[in-house]
């Protein structure tokens, strides 16, 4: 395999996971069949995961070196053993996303606390077919609950112009997450606004260009701003996103954001998150 073939396989690997969201399946954690599956070996499969696992490692270690992200984490009150889940789309799914890059901080700074962290947001997911995942989420009762969609809804596939959700339906359909949301927390529902993405540059990308697919960042941002006027609380990470600093917040593809990326929004996000908890104590 050659070193192209390993990168775009390492892409591909980094934001589908098949044990995630075929988990009913018998072989769906045998990591040799996915490796099959990514077409590469078994050792290239797991030698990568380790990868993103380090990256991860990394980027909080980084973070908790940073005085203001550290005094966040320190100050948050939470009980410990508390479960904090997150429902969305590839962005949080990433391998080595914000939530995953929150979690580990937590166990390096704050061990004591036994956190419970429940990733199960699902590559290409909108709001409706949040509404399947939510169903796990009524189960589980998290403590904790964060929500970051919105982007696939503005997804057109082909030569057509309809989104694959219309705006009217993403209103129906945000109300509709968070009532349920709102049903099966114990503390804290939290959503975080979509930020748009690069439409030039999804054009040109490798693997997007397989799907026959762009994204209409209008309608993303005007997601973005619906979320805003919700009565729930929300953390607004869109403009991490905005002018020149965007160049290096995105991957190449245009649609997925870049560690840095990543991590400006873990910071963002336990500033915001800490901010909210301090909130509802003084309420």
């Amino acid at each position: 395999m050659s070193q192209s073939e390993l990168e775009k396989a390492k892409r591909i690997i980094r934001f589908f996971h098949p044990e995630k969201r075929f988990g009913f399946m018998p072989g769906a954690n045998d990591t040799e069949a996915l490796a099959r599956i990514f077409g590469v070996s078994q050792q290239n499969y797991l030698s990568i995961r380790e990868e993103f696992e380090l990256n991860v490692n990394l980027t909080a270690r980084e973070l908790l070196n940073e005085v203001d992200y550290m005094r966040s984490l320190k100050t948050i009150t939470l009980p410990a053993g508390s479960k904090i889940a997150v429902i969305g789309d590839s962005l949080t799914d990433d391998y080595q996303s914000w939530f995953e890059i929150i979690a580990k901080s937590f166990a390096i700074a704050r061990p004591e606390l036994e956190l419970q962290w429940i990733n199960t947001a699902l590559s290409g997911d909108t709001t409706m077919q949040l509404f399947s995942t939510l169903t796990q989420i009524e189960k589980l009762k998290p403590d904790y609950l964060f929500c970051l969609i919105g982007t696939n809804d503005g997804r057109i596939h082909g030569a057509g112009e309809k989104s694959c959700t219309g705006f009217r339906e993403v209103i129906d359909n945000l109300s509709e997450i968070a009532s349920r949301a709102l049903s099966s927390v114990v503390k804290q529902f939290i959503w975080l606004t979509p930020v748009g993405v690069k439409e030039e540059w999804i054009k040109q990308d490798w693997l997007l260009n397989q799907f026959c697919a762009s994204w209409s960042n209008k309608q993303i941002l005007e997601t973005a701003e619906l979320i805003r006027t919700r009565p729930e609380k929300h953390i607004d990470i869109a403009p991490l996103f905005a002018g020149e600093r965007s160049e290096t917040m995105f991957l190449e593809d245009g649609l997925h954001w870049s560690l840095q990326g990543q991590k400006a929004v873990a910071r963002t996000v336990m500033s915001g998150f800490s901010q909210i908890l301090r909130s509802k104590i003084h309420d």
